[in-house]
């Protein structure tokens, strides 16, 4: 019991890191009072039956001050409508938050929640279909950009359409809309862009690659940043692995073992977290080394633009640190 306790306090030690370097949001008592109405006009929303207008008043008040009871109630009232993926990100940072805060209760409902429905979201998976490169390429999905480790990766989304664009200075743009299916994948192939014919481009490429990387970035430097970027996302899952593994050791009913032995439910609760903070240490670890070898990559490797580099790896690493979806 000793070991699966040190193991997720090392683990939940860098998610505390993770977590408070997250970007500010707006401290003091005007933001905490206005929080707290928009929180009441959610759960009148609610007794109402305006699911989609209660859903916005949760939303904002966890944008203002996003407490363990704001998050519950904007879980809940996303999967009540239906936006599974949504709602799972939504569990998923509440069950982070609870626990650090030692509401175990919560914590383990959130963690449940999440574990339920994960089956049940749909997934978009994003490819190209050329390995040729264009550059300045810029794919987006519902208006948000994606990065190179999202294309090719099946990525949760709510259930519903969802539009997926392709631009490139001196190429026509290419859109397409798709209907996310609960359970299902759905896979969009993005073709080589045709040249603008005013654009002067003359490039007979047989295909296109989507990058957010300045054009004079190395290929080292970008293999070295998406290395980071792979880590820093293995790095993320194995913190959330380590708070579920906190949280189930603390659910197990430890004051029931008996000189005898102890009852069955406690020991399988024993051995699944001790199960998910072995599998939180090896992906953490291995997560961590991805990035560490992706990061000194992007050091050693020639470039003449390092600071814009730099940009575009600092934003997409803070952007994991928040979590959502589109």
């Amino acid at each position: 019991m000793k070991r699966v306790a040190s193991r997720a306090a090392a683990v939940l030690l860098p998610l505390a890191i993770v977590l408070g370097s997250a970007p500010a949001r707006a401290d003091g008592a005007p933001q905490a009072a206005l929080a707290e109405k928009l929180f009441r006009d959610g759960r009148k929303l609610l007794s109402e039956g305006k699911l989609r207008e209660a859903c916005e008043s949760f939303g904002e008040s966890r944008r203002l001050d996003p407490t363990p009871g704001t998050l519950l109630n904007l879980g809940s009232c996303l999967e009540d409508l239906g936006r599974t993926a949504s709602a799972w990100a939504t569990y998923g940072e509440l069950a982070a938050r609870a626990s650090r805060l030692g509401q175990t209760a919560r914590a383990q409902f959130a963690t449940e929640k999440v574990a339920e429905l994960l089956p049940k979201m749909p997934t978009l998976e994003i490819r190209l279909v050329s390995d040729h490169r264009i550059d300045g390429l810029t794919i987006e999905c519902d208006g948000t950009v994606l990065g190179n480790a999202s294309l090719g990766t099946r990525v949760p989304v709510d259930p519903g359409p969802h539009e997926v664009t392709a631009r490139a200075p001196g190429r026509v743009a290419w859109r397409s809309s798709v209907e996310a299916r609960p359970a299902q994948s759905t896979r969009v192939d993005v073709p080589l862009l045709a040249p603008d014919g005013g654009s002067g481009d003359t490039s007979a490429a047989a295909g296109g690659a989507s990058t957010t990387m300045p054009p004079s970035s190395s290929p080292l430097r970008t293999t070295g940043v998406v290395l980071a970027l792979v880590g820093a996302a293995a790095t993320a899952t194995g913190l959330v692995l380590g708070g579920v593994a906190k949280v189930t050791d603390d659910g197990a009913n430890r004051d029931g073992c008996v000189a005898a032995g102890c009852p069955a439910d406690t020991v399988a609760r024993i051995r699944r977290a001790d199960d998910y903070a072995t599998a939180s240490t090896v992906v953490t670890v291995g997560g961590l080394a991805l990035a560490a070898a992706g990061l000194a990559l992007w050091v050693f490797a020639p470039s003449s633009k390092r600071a814009a580099s730099t940009n575009v790896l600092s934003a997409t690493l803070a952007s994991l640190t928040v979590g959502g979806t589109f």
